[in-house]
């Protein structure tokens, strides 16, 4: 019985995700399976099949391009952000107060809705508020004033129309993009009139705060 031996070597490269596959396969027979000139008969000569192969510092540059891209794209949307956040900064958001938590009555939610909404006109702060916030309403600070917000406490009927009670905060933005809050705040009295006017008439800065007191997150 003739026998045949089949060796076959493979090699697999693999160089930055790039397979270069090296075939070596060679046949052979016993020398009583020769043919007339003393060749192998049907054994194919040694053979080398090169299906892909890539260099390496081809490999490399491809992977730097892919990497500058990365990296422009994630410097662009960084500018973007910042450029977002700058102009959050620098504009300003008006004031806004809403209803205190204890009150549940329906009649007593609309009348406080109400003195609301006068506020959302943004009336100017009063000098004591001004004061009391001064570091975040001066140019340059790292946590810039953009607002004020607050609840109302109590409205009071007069006979010139409603006294509020209001308690009022800054809102604060960070010059680097957290958020920033304080609990420092002011109490303050305001007259409404019968035709919606404001005019404030008492501002206290709670004693137990002062503006030193940020927290960022």
């Amino acid at each position: 019985m003739n026998s045949k031996r089949l060796t076959s070597t493979v090699c697999a490269v693999t160089c930055l995700g790039v397979v270069g596959l090296l075939v070596t396969s060679s046949s052979s027979a016993p020398s009583n399976n020769a043919g007339s000139n003393g060749d192998c008969v049907g054994c194919a000569a040694m053979t080398k099949t090169r299906i892909d192969m890539t260099s390496l510092d081809a490999q490399k540059a491809s992977l730097a391009r892919a990497m500058n891209a990365v990296n422009a794209r994630r410097a662009a949307r960084a500018a973007k952000n910042a450029a977002k956040r700058l102009a959050e900064f620098e504009k300003w958001q008006g004031t806004k107060l809403t209803v205190w938590d204890a009150v549940t009555d329906p009649p007593t939610i609309a009348l406080h809705q109400s003195v609301c909404d006068v506020f959302s006109g943004d009336p100017a702060a009063p000098a004591a508020r001004a004061a009391a916030f001064r570091p975040w309403l001066a140019p340059g600070s790292e946590h810039r004033c953009v607002g004020y917000y607050g609840a109302v406490e109590s409205v009071t009927p007069n006979v010139n129309g409603w006294l509020a009670v209001i308690k009022i905060l800054p809102k604060l933005m960070s010059k680097t993009g957290g958020v920033a809050f304080t609990p420092h705040s002011c109490a303050e009295e305001w007259q409404i009139g019968k035709d919606g006017s404001l005019q404030n008439v008492s501002c206290k800065a709670d004693p137990k705060t002062s503006s030193s007191m940020v927290m960022t997150d």
